[in-house]
């Protein structure tokens, strides 16, 4: 890669000297009545390619910024949903084993975070319903059951449920 553009560099260097001794004219700039610059021709061609040169360096450089903040956030996200998968394992694993309101606690700590889990919500739901406390278990089942139009599977598992008709 370092020859190609070593090489590169050569051919350009020989085309400005080439374009130099093709157009020993200046232009002469006239900044006031009384102030004017004569600038080689040369010289406005090499600040034309430095400056489309440095155009195409800040345009790569904003595109690779970009990908790493895509590529971070992603990374979090990702890391988020591995987080909720874990807390909703770790609480279907107190369900298990009867604790209920470590369960409780774990699928309320996902809610905090994604207020619209259905799998939080629905098992909340059974919680409550378990505990006597009708209100919120048919709350939680209506807000899973809304969160859930779109995925049959989850709402027929609502329905199992027998709370929600």
């Amino acid at each position: 890669m370092t020859l190609i553009r070593f090489i590169i560099g050569l051919l350009l260097f020989g085309a400005i000297t080439y374009l130099a001794y093709l157009n020993p004219t200046s232009i002469t700039f006239n900044l006031t009545n009384t102030h004017s610059y004569q600038v080689p021709m040369v010289v406005i061609i090499l600040f034309s390619l430095l400056l489309g040169g440095l155009l195409v360096g800040i345009n790569d450089f904003l595109k690779a910024i970009q990908k790493l903040w895509h590529d971070w956030l992603k990374r979090r996200q990702e890391r988020e949903e591995t987080d909720l998968a874990q807390l909703i394992e770790e609480g279907n694993n107190y369900l298990r084993t009867m604790e209920n309101e470590k369960a409780k606690k774990s699928f309320q700590e996902v809610l905090s975070r994604e207020p619209n889990n259905i799998s939080a919500l629905h098992q909340l739901g059974t919680l409550y319903h378990q505990e006597g406390n009708y209100q919120k278990a048919i709350s939680h089942f209506l807000k899973a059951k809304a969160f859930a139009r779109k995925d049959p599977e989850k709402i027929e598992k609502i329905q199992k449920s027998k709370l929600i008709e």
